[in-house]
């Protein structure tokens, strides 16, 4: 990658090699905490978010949502719920209404991933939409409708649409 770097670090004195490798340690060490922000280590003490049926519960750090962690778990509609939805639907809505703390608590860890997949996934319509021959549009309607989950009923749209010229 950079093929004079190991030419001119030979060139310098102990100084200036001490001096390039605590630049070069800092960088490294500021890269990994930016890694580390992006992705965390696996917590142990949030396996029970992943498989809340599955987890030993001395694996788990004692709260007051323990108990409710312990209910759950031995509900069997909510495991039979567990196999059926995926992980958010489950905690989103068969949980939220009777473990509220816990379901609002497993969100939290489950919400990080999906917003930054929202983001990553707007800046990429905004880059499609943006060309340089649209540059001057207001795109905020284009924008919307690109990143909705909702497929419009173009038939009902256009049947209900008042059309002032019937000859054409």
């Amino acid at each position: 990658m950079f093929p004079n770097a190991c030419h001119e670090a030979k060139e310098l004195d102990t100084a200036g090699k001490n001096a390039l490798n605590e630049t070069i340690r800092a960088h490294l060490n500021k890269l990994q905490d930016r890694f580390n922000d992006y992705f965390p280590e696996k917590h142990v003490d949030d396996d029970w978010v992943r498989d809340p049926f599955g987890v030993e519960m001395e694996s788990v750090t004692p709260s007051n949502e323990e108990s409710q962690l312990v209910e759950l778990s031995c509900d069997r509609l909510l495991k039979k719920k567990f196999t059926e939805v995926t992980l958010p639907q489950f905690w989103c809505s068969a949980v939220m209404t009777e473990y509220a703390s816990l379901a609002t608590h497993a969100m939290k860890i489950i919400l990080p991933f999906s917003t930054t997949c929202l983001c990553e996934s707007g800046f990429s319509a905004l880059v499609q939409l943006k060309t340089k021959q649209r540059n001057k549009l207001n795109i905020e309607h284009d924008l919307r409708v690109a990143l909705s989950t909702i497929t419009p009923d173009f038939k009902t749209l256009v049947r209900n649409k008042k059309h002032p010229q019937l000859s054409h």
